[in-house]
């Protein structure tokens, strides 16, 4: 009896959370579901709700963040308050280096009189430069001490063509703007912005003058905007960097000194110590230009322009001068955000981002339960299963390729959760008397790991983020998904809740990764993660004829007079319309859906939708908002959710979508690719 009766406890409890996993109340009964889906799931929590003074977005994955962070700081805040009865803790352990990190970043008055002496001798060294070849020189060395190359810039990673061997991708930097079109744009907000621009690049500058005993005007602040409108020339743009074809371009070491005699390829690897005698320009536009402006441009312009984005790039870890110069300019100009997020806030993502597999662990051992994880891979697992099944039966694609494209998604790598293998930073060092030391100690660690890969192997089983992350990845050179713990819970996922609940949630987010393994650029890549042609002539086409469709739909979309591009956001339009399909498919074969029982008097189904249309409950100012359609390859929130629908016969059939419904589409307007 006393099993049976602890079982019907615990399903009590499931049948309970489950209720209270969706709060009905929070539906927008004023607008109909076939007309705004979005608002009617989420209108309510919309007109209610402000986005916090120091957050630029808010709802869904934004807040989901934000409780990560305190989660996180709970973690470094006991590390801090370790019991004095307690053991200490050991020299170089886990626990001792995020409570000396976290100790030091906290100590706002040891970084106040600290001033710019960190950085003295590095900014009379650039002072003292006398030739443009000498200017290399120091971009060089500051890379190998600090993982930032200044007027360079490089990952580690893959080769795309042969994805067992890593290798060197330079891309284009130099500019300090979001992207290239913000220097160009002649509306009033661009307008505006390049002028604070100017105005901040001045501020910088002038803050730095006394240290080094020089003297600059607003003048030189315009000088340092018009190198980088010329250099933003060469950059590509968003959408011309999703490319992934044109972003892989391999050359011989002797071909780059052919072609930039000035910045001479073969002393760059050399200081950068790079052993290999080929490497991948990604846009070579820029380091084509850059190899003509170094000689034509003033030196005095180009010191004044290292000297600033030294500054720039450390200007979060210097004094509050630098720090508010930099929140002004960025956070509050261009993204809307109203006040600076707490010390404390910031600090944490330092660390999530610097050290995140110390922290990682320690947060997997107090907030995770290895019961989700299970759970996810069966999740998984049954996508899978329903999205073979769909490419089995699509007819305008061959029998090969669609063999070849089963076997990339059989071969998928699916990391969950957390890694196997930690990460251990052996060879940091952290000063708890100076948080800029410690950074440095991180810096040097970062490079050397970068150039420690390079001569190995790549190791498919190393995690490219921190298990607690908010986020999930398709990673197409190791044709991977990535679902770390921190987006493993509500609203996205709770092992109390239905499946209809995660299905439309976290299945339909595995959806959307297992869909970017076939998208428009993922496509490209075979099983292996090797960027090469597999696809027919004719399939191709065919593919391009449902894209296009796709891109014209995006493309009728306008937010804050701005058209949105349906090219640019291709990739994850398909995503959002194959994951979603996949999800829901999936979910019908579950028994929930098979029951059809009632919970809080909606259909499995019809929760299913609802749960969807909640994951991307999100407020953004109008500043964010008009960056995002600028540059970010996803759609608007709203078009995320109201776009996929509105091509979706299960939803048309479950909420009884008519001609004339703001949610209907014509039929031969209707996409489906996958």
């Amino acid at each position: 009896m006393r099993t049976i009766f602890v079982f019907l406890c615990l399903l009590t409890l499931i049948i309970i959370s489950s209720q209270s996993l969706f709060d009905i109340h929070d539906l927008d009964w004023s607008t109909s579901p076939t007309d705004n889906f979005f608002m009617f799931v989420n209108g309510r929590w919309i007109n209610r709700t402000t986005i916090p003074s120091h957050e630029s977005e808010w709802g869904g994955l934004f807040t989901v963040k934000y409780e990560n962070t305190y989660k996180l700081k709970r973690i470094l805040d006991d590390l801090i308050r370790h019991d004095k009865s307690e053991p200490p803790f050991a020299n170089g352990s886990i626990e001792h280096k995020l409570r000396d990190f976290y100790s030091a970043g906290l100590d706002e008055q040891a970084i106040e009189d600290a001033g710019l002496e960190p950085i003295k001798e590095t900014l009379i060294q650039i002072q003292n430069i006398q030739t443009y070849k000498g200017l290399v020189q120091f971009c060089l060395d500051w890379y190998t001490k600090m993982n930032s190359g200044l007027i360079f810039d490089f990952d580690v990673h893959a080769d795309d063509r042969n994805s067992s061997i890593n290798t060197v991708h330079w891309k284009q930097t130099g500019i300090q703007l979001p992207e290239r079109d913000y220097y160009f744009r002649n509306d009033p907000i661009s307008k505006d912005i390049r002028n604070h621009y100017t105005q901040y690049i001045d501020r910088l500058l002038t803050l730095s003058n006394e240290i080094i005993g020089t003297t600059t005007t607003l003048v030189d602040a315009e000088d340092i905007v018009s190198l980088e409108i010329q250099l933003a020339v060469s950059h590509r743009t968003p959408y011309e960097l999703r490319d992934a074809e044109s972003n892989s371009q391999t050359y011989h070491i002797n071909e780059l000194d052919q072609m930039m005699p000035n910045l001479n390829w073969h002393e760059v690897f050399s200081k950068l110590t790079i052993e290999n005698r080929t490497t991948i320009l990604a846009q070579s536009d820029y380091y084509l230009l850059l190899d003509k402006l170094l000689v034509r441009q003033p030196l005095n312009t180009w010191k004044n322009k290292i000297r600033f984005t030294i500054l720039h790039e450390l200007a979060r870890f210097l004094t509050k001068d630098f720090v508010e110069a930099h929140f002004n300019m960025y956070d509050h100009l261009v993204y809307g955000q109203r006040t600076d997020k707490p010390r404390w806030t910031k600090l944490t993502e330092d660390i999530d981002r610097y050290l995140g597999d110390l922290l990682g662990q320690l947060y997997i051992a107090r907030y995770f339960p290895y019961e989700s994880k299970q759970r996810i891979m069966s999740l998984v697992e049954n996508l899978i299963d329903v999205y073979q099944e769909r490419i089995r039966k699509i007819t305008w694609l061959n029998n090969s390729t669609k063999q070849q494209a089963i076997k990339k998604l059989r071969a998928i790598n699916m990391k969950i959760a957390y890694p196997t293998m930690w990460k251990t930073y052996e060879d940091v060092v952290i000063d708890r008397s100076s948080y800029f030391h410690s950074l440095v100690s991180i810096f040097r660690h970062d490079y050397r790991k970068k150039m420690d890969d390079l001569r190995k192997p790549v190791d498919r089983n190393e995690w490219l983020v921190p298990a607690q992350i908010v986020n999930a990845f398709y990673y197409p050179p190791f044709n991977e998904i990535i679902f770390p713990a921190g987006i493993l819970q509500e609203p996205f996922f709770s092992f109390f809740a239905d499946d209809a609940l995660n299905y439309g949630a976290i299945g339909y987010i595995i959806g959307h990764e297992l869909t970017h393994s076939l998208d428009d650029q993922g496509r490209k890549y075979d099983e292996h993660g090797n960027l090469h042609h597999w696809w027919t002539t004719d399939d191709i086409n065919e593919f391009h004829l449902r894209t296009e469709k796709l891109i014209q739909q995006y493309d009728e979309y306008r937010m804050l007079n701005t058209s949105i591009s349906g090219r640019l956001t291709l990739g994850e339009n398909m995503a959002d319309l194959g994951g979603l399909e996949i999800a829901y498919q999936a979910f019908l074969r579950t028994d929930q859906a098979k029951e059809n029982g009632l919970i809080d008097g909606f259909t499995p189904r019809e929760r299913f939708f609802l749960s969807f249309a909640r994951t991307w409950r999100v407020k953004l100012t109008n500043e964010k908002l008009l960056s995002s359609i600028r540059q970010d390859p996803h759609a608007p929130v709203h078009l995320r959710i109201n776009g996929p629908l509105s091509n979706m016969m299960g939803f048309y059939e479950t909420f009884n979508v008519i001609k004339g419904d703001g949610m209907f589409r014509n039929e031969n307007e209707r996409v489906l690719v996958w």
